[in-house]
């Protein structure tokens, strides 16, 4: 046999030039963690400008990264919200709407299991039965803790377990120690500690006596200091992208809402947002355009480096990761909770860094530079600017063939399921009113917030054995509203 040296000698070429390229062009994903707090509204944290809280961990990692002036929320309740942050899709998108829909479809894939599919070791650590796996948020993820303990069912109203910070940072811990470090990581970290009801441990309780809510917040603050401590130690800190966001905020009594979800003013759709770029070469930053938290997970693509089929149902552009590249898109919110719960009308915002047009039977228009807390409705004085909004969030809501498909094709919750749901505060119930009677002129939540106030507090009457007093409310409510169908 003839041996071809000119071939050889280009075979063996291109084996060295290989061999000398692959350790520079080979690319180290980074490690991630994803932290979501519940219920944390983005004027109660330290680094946000709040003066009442001790709040070292998020002032610390801000420092270190990107923090977002102007974030929203999608959706003012836990489960949508963490489904449009998973999915990087709209909630008339994905069909998780609120909680008395059904779990996520089958054909929207998470940020798990993008990952996943390029060499992730995926875990989530989540502190909520607002998240369990039924929901289908365990998409992707090869370890999924949402177990609680069966004593905490038997000597706790189920309304009141969850599980601590603690608990949670611990077992975040314990996953990652396992973790052999030959593959990157993902990790979500779910937090629920400020979510009603508030009861902060000490030495919190004293420190935050007068206002318990924010002891929640520095009590998981230090929790998850032990989380980025760990990260530090081990030497992965500075290697590892680091994304902070809470699911949504807190009324705490504004606009006469108590908790969350009825209403979409900024105290419970204005969420902290700080992302903690891989290396050590970024400077701090803070941000002033409206984002939105469907940013989130093109974002972890983006900078990690991975392309994925999941871009394709990405509803969000990534988010500029420096003051030289800007947003200028108003972020959408939406809540079905007066629609699918009460009968009322659905309501849905745009907001900017400077205004917020909320779509509601009596449309509402704030100036949120001069009016923060949204107590003067600019909407009579600002037509053209509240139709020009009206007219962009019409095009962004709109509804097309993919979303009745996707939904279609979801599976249902059983009843044990939704008795849970009615157990942990949310009322959970299924409108008779049908999706085509949106505009057929429903009645504005404004206008029924003491309807719901009162059968909120009847239903908590209830689960204390306080049942005549209950009824009392619910007959009132009766009075007032004859036709409201949730009282026989």
């Amino acid at each position: 046999m003839k041996y071809n040296f000119n071939l050889a000698f280009i075979l063996i070429l291109c084996c060295l030039q290989a061999l000398s390229a692959s350790p520079k062009t080979a690319k180290k994903l980074p490690n991630i963690v994803l932290v979501t707090m519940d219920t944390l509204r983005a004027d109660h944290v330290g680094c946000y400008g709040y003066k009442e809280i001790k709040t070292p961990t998020l002032d610390a990692l801000a420092g270190d990264g990107v923090l977002y002036q102007n974030a929203f929320a999608q959706v003012p309740l836990t489960w949508p919200s963490h489904t449009a942050i998973m999915t990087g899709t709209y909630p008339f998108h994905n069909g998780v709407q609120d909680f008395t829909g059904q779990p996520l479809a089958p054909s929207f894939r998470t940020l798990a299991q993008a990952l996943g599919l390029h060499g992730y070791a995926t875990g989530a650590v989540v502190s909520s039965f607002v998240l369990d796996r039924s929901w289908g948020l365990a998409r992707g993820f090869q370890f999924y803790d949402d177990a609680f303990s069966a004593s905490d069912f038997e000597h706790r109203d189920i309304a009141l377990v969850e599980r601590s910070a603690k608990q949670s940072v611990d077992h975040a811990l314990g996953w990652l120690k396992k973790n052999p470090g030959s593959r990157p990581f993902f990790l979500w970290l779910h937090l629920y500690d400020p979510h009603s009801p508030y009861h902060p441990p000490e030495p919190y309780a004293a420190e935050y006596k007068s206002h318990p809510y924010d002891g929640e917040i520095a009590y998981a603050d230090a929790q998850l200091g032990r989380l980025i401590a760990w990260l530090k130690t081990s030497q992965r800190y500075s290697s590892t992208l680091i994304v902070f966001v809470a699911d949504h905020g807190e009324s705490l009594g504004e606009h006469a809402e108590n908790e969350h979800g009825f209403f979409l003013y900024t105290a419970t759709t204005r969420v902290p947002l700080i992302v903690k770029l891989p290396g050590t070469d970024h400077k701090a930053d803070r941000l002033q355009p409206a984002e939105e938290t469907t940013a989130i997970a093109p974002t972890i693509l983006q900078i990690a480096g991975i392309h994925d089929a999941i871009e394709k149902q990405f509803d969000s552009e990534p988010l500029p990761l420096s003051a030289a590249a800007p947003s200028d898109v108003p972020a959408y919110s939406e809540t079905f909770y007066p629609f699918s719960s009460f009968g009322w009308s659905p309501l849905r915002s745009l907001v900017t860094s400077k205004y917020q047009y909320i779509d509601a039977p009596k449309p509402e228009l704030y100036d949120l530079e001069n009016d923060p807390s949204e107590q003067h409705n600019l909407a009579e004085q600002q037509a053209a600017l509240r139709a020009e909004m009206q007219q962009s969030l019409k095009q962004r809501a709109a509804r097309d063939s993919r979303s009745a498909k996707n939904v279609s094709a979801a599976p249902s919750l059983d009843a044990a399921t939704i008795e849970k749901l009615r157990a942990l505060g949310y009322v959970a119930y299924k409108s008779p009113v049908s999706a085509q009677a949106l505009a057929a002129g429903l009645s504005d939540p404004k206008d029924k917030v003491w309807e719901f106030n009162s059968i909120l507090e009847a239903t908590d009457d209830f689960q204390a054995g306080h049942s005549q007093q209950g009824v009392e409310l619910l007959q009132q409510v009766r009075a007032k509203d004859p036709q409201m169908y949730l009282i026989p």
